[in-house]
């Protein structure tokens, strides 16, 4: 930023600008009352010369030489006058350009009052644009009158290459990816990192002339790197790109998603693999339709080797679960127009059929050994249905209300080997706390586990029976809550970072619990948390906006998650 300023016989005007040239008329007065000419005298005082655009707005203040006189009126503002042409002349030239020109003039009025009296004052005001080439430019201006001499003074303003936009990090097997937009003028590019977030070019590690895409090998898994990157052309650097981050070992991906203005930000999703250790995604998004806002659910997959996307069905509900079986199939449920819905894919066929009555919000699904399909959902209550007899059989498992929430999912269900079923839920009401119910003893017992209101919730049943529960609670700390033998819960702290949403939890064969959950302050992250080294490990993953997120583990222990970042369906995997 660069203010220019003229010193004038009573003080100095300055206007705080881009480039600010207040020329005042100015004058000495003489013994006899008269006034002697002066020169118009400009100064220029620079607080920033560095600049990467290519033209600079010159604008400018003067006080009027040739302007209406001022006028003063009782009880109401005099007539404003102008604008009116000027005698005084600002003129610019760019010595490292050879361009040269004048500003643009004009003549304003303002009127103020005070109790009953009112003045009118007129001001000269002129404005240019500066064309500037890559370096320094030496810019000469001048404030001209036809009674006082000429005022010159210089600036030399700095031009540098654009700040790189689009930088994107995305972490890998054993690094980090960075990939960033070229920047017009710029003949290399200079990379920074560092391990802390309040990166610098003083402080932080540099790679000159780095080429995007730019490999960052050799880092230990989930090292965590941030970078910014600028642009240089000949001896010239520009500013600091946005920083951002990526952690390594951890492969970040954007999954094919179908074209329209739909909202990914408020979206549900769901992640299975198959035996084959293909991945299966179920999303459900918000779409603008003829009729308003429908719901439209996809299937993602890359089980065919790229990712494929492709649309399920229409819902009432933003609602997305998935469950494949021993044969490789994929089941879907959702809440359909006609109620919660559940639906299979066999050779590319999908079918379809309707559980039980409209349920307002959320349904959870999952298979046992046999394959054979259990539903938890909302309506009149909570609800599970089970194919397990060959016809869908619906129970009440509380008739009690819980209340829903279109943004957050707060119905979890886990069957274990022998088909028992265990539903975890929680409501939009802030007393209802958070509930368990199993029918593993053949008849339906309930458990609180936390009181107050929970935020998000999972759960998970281990080889044993035993159930795991994953909640964010009211004080948004994320907590992993395990059943014991007696039925009490122990409960113990993941991750007590502020603004802690939407986990997701599943155990490998060791019964080692994995989470995935969403950090909304600070811009945003997807997190991972394990306790599979016996303490609870918490991991950066991703940058992402508020999101559902989704994990499994696959039969080889890999860890895949599905969220939303940037707008678009992503997908993580540590494997």
């Amino acid at each position: 930023m660069v203010r220019i300023r003229a010193r004038c016989c009573n003080g100095w005007l300055g206007l705080p600008i881009v480039l600010v040239l207040p020329f005042v008329a100015c004058h000495m007065e003489s013994g006899d009352g008269g006034a002697v000419p002066d020169s118009y005298d400009v100064f220029i005082d620079s607080t920033s010369t560095a600049v990467a655009s290519t033209h600079v707005e010159l604008f400018g203040l003067a006080s009027c030489d040739v302007c209406p006189p001022d006028d003063v009126a009782f009880g109401g503002c005099p007539p404003v006058r102008g604008p009116f042409e000027s005698e005084i002349d600002v003129q610019w030239s760019n010595h490292s350009t050879g361009d040269r020109g004048g500003a643009l003039h004009f003549v304003s009025g303002h009127c103020a009052c005070l109790f009953s009296t009112c003045w009118v004052s007129y001001s000269h005001r002129w404005s240019a644009t500066v064309p500037l080439v890559m370096g320094p430019n030496v810019i000469e201006v001048g404030a001209f009158g036809p009674a006082r001499e000429p005022g010159l003074d210089t600036v030399t303003i700095t031009r540098t290459p654009a700040a790189p936009a689009g930088v994107d990090a995305r972490g890998g097997d054993g690094g980090i990816e960075l990939r960033w937009e070229p920047v017009a003028e710029a003949t290399s590019y200079n990379l920074y990192w560092s391990e802390t977030s309040d990166l610098s070019s003083a402080t932080a590690s540099q790679v000159r002339g780095a080429v995007s895409p730019f490999q960052h090998g050799g880092l230990a898994d989930e090292r965590t790197i941030y970078y910014a990157v600028t642009a240089v052309s000949g001896i010239q650097e520009g500013p600091l790109s946005q920083v951002v981050w990526a952690t390594a070992g951890w492969r970040t991906e954007v999954l094919p998603a179908p074209a329209g203005e739909g909202s990914w930000v408020y979206a549900d999703t769901s992640i299975a693999t198959d035996s084959l250790d293909h991945v299966h995604i179920h999303h459900s998004r918000r779409e603008p339709s003829g009729m308003g806002v429908q719901q439209q659910n996809y299937h993602v997959t890359d089980s065919a080797g790229p990712w494929v996307s492709l649309p399920v069905a229409l819902t009432a509900w933003t609602d997305a679960e998935i469950a494949t079986d021993s044969r490789g199939n994929v089941h879907l449920s959702y809440l359909g127009l006609d109620g919660p819905t559940h639906a299979a894919e066999s050779a590319g066929t999908w079918s379809s059929e309707v559980v039980g009555a409209l349920g307002p919000c959320d349904s959870s699904l999952a298979l046992d050994p046999l394959d054979r399909v259990h539903l938890a959902f909302r309506g009149g209550g909570v609800r599970y249905a089970s194919n397990a007899s060959g016809a869908w059989l619906v129970q009440i498992v509380d008739p009690g209300d819980p209340g829903c929430d279109q943004d957050i999912s707060r119905l979890s269900l886990a069957v274990e080997g022998d088909g028992s079923a265990h539903v975890l839920y929680s409501g939009a009401a802030p007393s209802h706390g958070l509930q368990y119910a199993t029918n593993q003893g053949g008849s339906w017992a309930f458990s609180m586990i936390a009181p107050g209101y929970i935020e998000g919730l999972s759960l998970a049943v281990d080889a044993e029976g035993t159930a795991h529960a994953a909640f964010v609670d009211g004080q948004s700390v994320l907590r992993h809550a395990r059943r014991e033998a007696s039925g009490a819960w122990t409960v113990e702290q993941i991750d007590d970072a502020l603004t802690l949403h939407t986990p997701a939890l599943a155990l490998d064969v060791f019964g080692h619990c994995h989470v995935s959950y969403f950090l909304s302050s600070g811009g945003g992250e997807l997190r991972y948390a394990t306790n599979s080294g016996g303490e609870w490990r918490v991991v950066r993953v991703d940058a992402a906006e508020y999101s559902e997120t989704a994990l499994t583990v696959d039969l080889h222990g890999r860890i895949h998650i599905s969220y939303f970042a940037g707008g678009n369906p992503r997908y993580a995997t540590h494997r």
